[in-house]
């Protein structure tokens, strides 16, 4: 089930409206998150300034600060010495490592 229909679930009623969930119950869903693939999402264009300052922003960040910033990659690999490599639908390539649940590094090229 997806993290935001949990959320939507959990959240409390604040007279006709949602309230946010807020809390050690939302950080604890929050940072269980895993990446999906299904959700990946095109850049759709060639990265900007602003695109790779968001890339460059998640290194030392904890695997659900990756997710928040760069959204769900399109391809996880799962190393036997605990890496995982995500890569993102970027023109040309974009990719990121961690390890232990932390960005341990970010890659970007526009091809050239």
């Amino acid at each position: 089930m997806d993290v935001n229909v949990v959320l939507l679930m959990l959240a409390s009623c604040t007279g006709t409206q949602l309230g946010p969930l807020s809390g050690p119950a939302a950080i604890a869903l929050v940072a269980q998150q895993q990446p999906d693939t299904r959700k990946a999402k095109e850049l759709g264009r060639w990265a900007n300034a602003q695109d790779i300052a968001k890339l460059q922003s998640v290194k030392g960040n904890p695997r659900w600060m990756v997710l928040l910033i760069l959204g769900h990659p399109s391809r996880v690999e799962r190393r036997a010495n605990g890496v995982e490599v995500w890569d993102y639908p970027w023109v040309a390539a974009c990719r990121v490592w961690l390890k232990n649940g932390v960005c341990t590094g970010t890659f970007y090229t526009a091809g050239y």
